[in-house]
């Protein structure tokens, strides 16, 4: 007798276990005296059901803007579960932690799946270890530097009020700091002086932010009241070493300048004029050309001019007075107290 066997479904569709009952039916044989017997079919057997193997993979990890968490939002569209038998009821819920908080490309991404449905105990999963992705930088806007009036002082460095200093998109507790550099457009008094800002930026998370930084402001450089020669016996009025503090007395930048006895300024083209001060006391002054307008008195030593304007709107004094060419303008008295020369080549 040749006997042929066909065993239960039941054995594939059941649930994973040792010494699982399998009803045997449907037996047949065959064979040339199968007629000559009558046959008691075994109708149960046993065998393990050992869990089937299923991988995990197809996970990816979305680009994520800096926001100071290790925090990973993951694309499961394309999750594969290779291995998994069509109908049974299996469900994966993923979640993915960054290596670390700070920005940089193609960083490691930990990928933990949590696994439920009726049938996840048939499997021994492989699940999908991780995957890689970019932190990137966060926006953040500068703003609130305020510019601080200052008065003349013949440079263009400005100083700023940051105790309004706003860092719009910070994320709390983070440490950034900002160095600020400002200066004015130009030396020169004036009003609404537009005052530029250049930064650089610091701190332990500096490298995860994107800076929009404030451009410019608005401040005042006032006009100074008065200076004095410090310069040697003679040198150029452009020259800011012969000045105190460096600020040079040209347009309109200072009131009042004090030359002393010993000290002979030249003032020529080189001075960005024209110049205008309220006052001039002191000792020796040469014009070789130029303009130079004195609102109110000068009162000098000793007065040269070989060329250029001088305008006096009050009471011209000097003691010794050259005028080789040139114009001499006096709203006032002129009054010369020593000696006196003037060329034709000059005007008064």
């Amino acid at each position: 007798i040749m006997p042929s066997l066909v065993g239960s479904e039941m054995c594939i569709r059941d649930s994973i276990g040792t010494a699982k009952s399998i009803t045997l039916s449907g037996t047949t044989y065959g064979g040339d005296d199968v007629n000559n017997y009558i046959v008691t079919n075994q109708i149960l057997t046993t065998a393990d059901v050992s869990p089937r193997n299923l991988t995990v993979s197809g996970i990816t990890a979305d680009n994520h803007v800096y926001d100071g968490t290790t925090s990973a939002t993951l694309d499961t569209s394309a999750v594969v579960l290779d291995g998994l038998v069509i109908d049974d009821d299996f469900d994966i819920t993923s979640t993915g932690v960054f290596s670390d908080r700070n920005v940089a490309d193609g960083k490691a991404v930990t990928l933990t799946g949590l696994f439920t449905g009726a049938d996840v105990n048939n499997y021994n999963i492989t699940d999908q270890a991780g995957t890689t992705a970019n932190i990137t930088p966060k926006s953040i806007v500068i703003s609130g530097i305020v510019a601080d009036d200052k008065t003349y002082d013949g440079n263009t460095i400005a100083s700023v009020d940051s105790s309004g200093l706003q860092l719009d998109g910070l994320v709390v507790g983070d440490v950034v700091t900002i160095n600020i550099v400002a200066a004015f457009e130009n030396r020169h008094a004036g009003t609404d002086k537009t005052v530029a800002l250049s930064m650089s930026e610091g701190g332990a998370d500096v490298n995860n932010y994107a800076f929009t930084r404030q451009q410019t402001s608005i401040a005042d450089i006032l006009r100074l009241n008065s200076v004095t020669w410090i310069g040697g016996t003679t040198g150029d009025w452009s020259d800011p070493a012969n000045w105190a503090g460096g600020a040079i007395p040209d347009l309109a930048n200072v009131a009042t300048v004090v030359i002393p006895t010993t000290a002979t300024p030249l003032f020529d083209h080189t001075v960005n004029g024209p110049v205008d001060i309220d006052s001039l006391t002191g000792g020796t002054l040469q014009i070789q050309s130029g303009t130079l307008n004195v609102a109110n008195n000068a009162t000098l030593d000793d007065y040269t001019q070989n060329g250029g304007a001088f305008h006096v709107g009050g009471e011209f004094n000097v003691s010794d007075f050259i005028q080789n060419a040139g114009t001499l303008t006096v709203g006032s008295d002129f009054n010369t107290t020593n000696s006196f020369s003037q060329s034709l080549l000059s005007t008064i």
